[in-house]
């Protein structure tokens, strides 16, 4: 007798006990987590399953090797060498392995499937609770662009009475007052198509150009933040970008050329920019009357398109004091507002939802100087 044979049989014996040990672990676990936590029944069972097939395999080898070194009575060598026992550890095998298939495809995947898919329902709800969200904000954004041209309109009218009066209402005049009507009337309209754009859902991934996306979505709401003296300026840092010549009235807000091209859903990623542009905005505004920037300081949201190899990033920042860090971490929790009775609490976390699980990108936050930066990296070519 040897140290090899003392410390082999040894060690199945120790195997023995600590196997014994977290079988009967398991089996607590499993009796306890049943009625808790159904779904990981099937995967507590497969775990008890392996153990005893383990115990019984360390019992069978353990008392083998025992007696065949003459620990205990070699008649169980005898016995246990037989052609016929000798296949018992592996047929002890199979047949844990068909149980273990068993539950996979009959009890732990069916429930996999359907969490998965329940998961998914609950995301869409909070996409879709979002974006009916967002749909308020855009009714206030819109009932606001349509202020002026209604206004100019009313004025039309009037005026047209007056010309009748003093009896001005020549073929001219008539003309030109039709010009100037049906340009309001276009804007309006355009400012429908925009809306009923924003929110038409896309149904597969495209390329799409970048930075019309976030254009699309400055525009609709620079008016409402000019009033708000918040400005807004996009800009790119991207290699070989040629900022354009704002056209219009939205003076700060213009698109560089080549447009960075990105993979994924360009509405979506819309309702992202809106999501975090509104709370850069309320966040200005709440700093504001708490005092901790002067209410004559004009607030501030810049927008930065850049790149990195074959990631496409947005930065927007503002100057709306920042996230505490006592709160920062959590801002992407679903049903976690700083906005009491005024926020959902989804908007961010169905913003990250969108960029991360349906875009394959990426969705963060930082403090910068005199606020926060959140941070969008998405892909510029298909996943392999």
């Amino acid at each position: 007798m040897n140290y090899i044979q003392i410390f082999t049989s040894i060690s199945y014996w120790i195997l023995i006990v600590l196997w014994s040990i977290i079988l009967v672990v398991y089996i607590k676990y499993l009796t306890y987590s049943g009625k808790k936590v159904a779904i990981i029944v099937p995967l507590l069972a497969i775990l008890s399953i392996d153990a005893l097939r383990t115990l019984f395999e360390s019992l069978f080898f353990g008392l083998y090797f025992t007696s065949k070194f003459g620990f205990i009575s070699e008649t169980i060598y005898n016995r246990l060498s037989d052609p016929g026992l000798i296949m018992i550890p592996k047929l002890v095998n199979i047949v844990t392995a068909a149980l273990v298939l068993l539950i996979i495809f009959k009890r732990w995947l069916p429930r996999e499937i359907a969490e998965i898919e329940k998961r998914n329902q609950q995301e869409k709800l909070l996409i879709q609770q979002s974006k009916m969200a967002a749909m308020g904000e855009m009714i206030g954004v819109v009932a606001h662009q349509w202020r002026q041209p209604l206004n100019a309109i009313n004025i039309i009218i009037q005026d047209m009475k007056d010309a009748h009066e003093y009896g001005d209402l020549d073929d001219k005049y008539i003309s030109e007052t039709v010009k100037d009507t049906m340009d309001q009337v276009a804007f309006m309209s355009q400012t429908i198509d925009d809306f009923r754009d924003f929110f038409k859902p896309s149904k597969e991934k495209i390329p799409f150009n970048l930075n019309s996306a976030v254009k699309d979505v400055l525009i609709l709401i620079y008016t409402q933040l000019k009033k708000l003296d918040i400005a807004v300026e996009m800009k790119c840092t991207y290699e070989g970008a040629i900022k354009q010549q704002p056209t219009g009235d939205n003076g700060e807000i213009c698109i560089c050329k080549p447009e960075l091209i990105a993979i994924g859903y360009p509405n979506e990623l819309k309702q992202v920019i809106l999501n975090i542009v509104t709370n850069a905005k309320d966040a200005i505004i709440r700093t504001r009357k708490q005092g901790v920037i002067e209410v004559e300081e004009m607030g501030l949201i810049v927008i930065e398109i850049a790149n990195d190899n074959d990631t496409a990033i947005i930065r927007i920042r503002d100057n709306g004091g920042g996230i505490s860090k006592e709160i920062i971490n959590k801002i992407f929790n679903p049903y976690f507002t700083t906005k009491g009775n005024e926020g959902t609490g989804i908007g961010l976390y169905v913003s990250r939802v969108i960029i991360e699980n349906n875009m394959g990108g990426r969705l963060g936050v930082e403090n910068a100087e005199k606020g926060a930066m959140f941070t969008i990296k998405l892909p510029t070519t298909e996943e392999s």
